[in-house]
């Protein structure tokens, strides 16, 4: 498959502190709020990095997935993904856009 990238750019009324710590606080049970099927499992979380195992037994076979985000307060994030059809990397970043208003860019390349 061919390398891909693709930017999304969202705005959020909080301030950019708020929005990093809501964004970055990984946690086992994500998938109420999201709707997911899927289960996290945290396997280790400290202030620099956060991994987890993903387990989605709703498809044919059941399968595992590894997420690795690194975190580099107080602006941004990195994402690797892996034990997909595809691995992805991807970077997040916050930029402020007034006293109350952020903006998160997003921007994730498939391999």
């Amino acid at each position: 498959m061919a390398t891909r990238t693709f930017t999304l750019k969202k705005s959020f009324s909080p301030p950019l502190d708020f929005v990093y710590a809501w964004c970055t606080d990984y946690r086992d049970d994500d998938h109420i709020i999201s709707g997911d099927s899927s289960r996290r499992r945290i396997e280790s979380a400290s202030r620099e990095k956060c991994a987890w195992i993903l387990h989605d037994s709703k498809r044919r076979r059941s399968a595992e997935r590894v997420r690795i985000v690194t975190l580099m307060p107080p602006s941004s994030w990195h994402l690797d993904r892996f034990g997909e059809r595809y691995d992805i990397t991807g970077d997040y970043a916050l930029a402020s856009k007034g006293k109350e208003k952020t903006e998160l860019k997003m921007s994730f390349t498939m391999y």
